[in-house]
């Protein structure tokens, strides 16, 4: 691991941070677990603030997908954008129109899949056939959008993108477009076409950076902050926590970033919950 961390007892950890896709919802299972669930649940009662970390929009994850859970705190799009419980919105960054025009012409050279986070869900401008079928054999339900029309972005820009490009491509996009500095934080599904999807991130974007704020809100340090996450989009969080995991099925670049790594026993955030806030 990259960062020295010794269990101090007198540490209060007072903020969690939690990836949704293959963090508290394990890469098999269509709901986050109910095991998961109860623990988080059970530290809120602690006292402790909690907030969902996801690459995905709020309108992205369904209800059924929470299984019950509600956090205190959401942050979306990889940091783009961050809501209180009840929907507040306290941050919020969006794309421009000029990485956007970027983004759609070349995926239309190169015939790549790509959609666009907004508040209201993510919408497909090219490739929506594809993201049902992947999701299909990923057993998950789909909550996003077919924009033929290309039109969805004339009501409020974009958060975020999310693409699915070769290798080649992205070698190809970020020598032309250097100046634009956007970032391909790939997921850790990997379909059978050996696609794999990636949120494609503007440089001022980080879930790092939401950890920052809502621990200038909350007027504590990053010191009491815990985060867990299992993709690159987790890595500068996981990197700004005073404690973070990294799932087992992580990729080494992102378990490079974390403390630990949870017992991979049951689930793994119950098991990390019980570790760090004993019952």
């Amino acid at each position: 691991m990259n960062k020295a961390h010794s269990r101090n007892h007198e540490q209060i950890y007072r903020l969690l941070l939690l990836d949704i896709d293959g963090t508290l919802r394990p890469q098999k299972c269509t709901r986050i677990p109910l095991e998961n669930v109860e623990e988080v649940q059970r530290i809120r009662r602690l006292g402790v603030q909690t907030a969902i970390a996801t690459g995905r929009g709020r309108n992205s994850v369904p209800d059924a997908m929470l299984n019950g859970l509600s956090p205190d705190f959401w942050i979306c799009a990889a940091g783009a954008q961050i809501l209180t419980e009840d929907g507040k919105e306290l941050f919020a960054s969006r794309m421009s129109q000029t990485c956007m025009d970027a983004l759609l012409g070349f995926a239309d050279q190169r015939n790549f899949p790509l959609g666009f986070s907004f508040d209201d869900g993510l919408y497909f401008y090219r490739g929506f056939s594809y993201i049902e079928a992947r999701n299909r054999a990923f057993g998950m339900p789909n909550t996003d959008r077919d924009c033929p029309n290309r039109n969805r972005h004339l009501q409020g820009m974009p958060f975020s993108a999310v693409a699915f490009p070769t290798q080649e491509d992205i070698q190809l996009f970020t020598s032309k477009y250097k100046n634009l500095g956007l970032r391909f934080a790939y997921f850790n599904i990997q379909a059978d076409d050996g696609r794999m999807g990636c949120d494609i991130l503007r440089p001022d974007q980080d879930k790092a950076n939401a950890l920052d704020f809502l621990c200038r809100y909350l007027d504590i340090p990053a010191t009491s902050a815990v985060a867990a996450g299992d993709g690159f989009n987790d890595i500068g969080m996981l990197k700004a926590a005073g404690l973070s995991y990294a799932m087992n099925h992580s990729l080494p670049e992102v378990k490079k970033a974390a403390n630990r790594i949870p017992s991979s026993q049951g689930y793994e955030i119950a098991d990390m919950c019980r570790e760090i806030w004993p019952a």
